[in-house]
């Protein structure tokens, strides 16, 4: 369980366009296979090292929607945090992430809405520097 003291608490003032927040996540062995137990998807793409490898990769790939789960980790947890309710999210993969990356999540306010008090986001998924993925997210402020 998160604590509520790590859990940001942005309001509508605290926000502009540019305001930007970041995290890490290992994608460890056991964090691959928490997901394939949530998710239900076994495809062994995702828990055979061997078949990745078979395939081409250096390892298990893990799944895109893992980094859906971070997006929606940014957004209640980082930006905006405690008053945040996800709209809508468009993800974009362009490299597989690997067992045993170090996933750097980094997000910025793109654009406010005073009309309807909502947020747009654009985020990156990084490994080492490269770009694995890419996101949009619209995010409504519940104060």
């Amino acid at each position: 369980m998160i604590e509520e003291t790590k859990i940001a608490d942005l309001r509508w003032k605290d926000l502009a366009p540019g305001l930007k927040r970041h995290f890490e996540v290992l994608l460890t062995p056991d964090l691959l296979d928490r997901f394939v137990v949530c998710s239900g998807d076994c495809n062994p793409l995702h828990v055979s090292a061997a078949d990745a490898r078979s395939r081409g990769f250096r390892g298990r790939v893990a799944h895109g929607m893992l980094l859906g789960a971070l997006l929606s980790q940014f957004v209640g947890c980082h930006l905006p945090g405690r008053m945040a309710l996800l709209l809508s999210a468009n993800l974009k993969f362009h490299h597989p992430c690997i067992e045993g990356d170090l996933v750097h999540v980094e997000g910025r306010v793109a654009d406010l809405s005073d009309a309807t008090r909502t947020i747009s986001l654009s985020l990156q998924f990084l490994v080492g520097g490269e770009r694995r993925a890419s996101a949009k997210a619209l995010v409504a402020i519940q104060e």
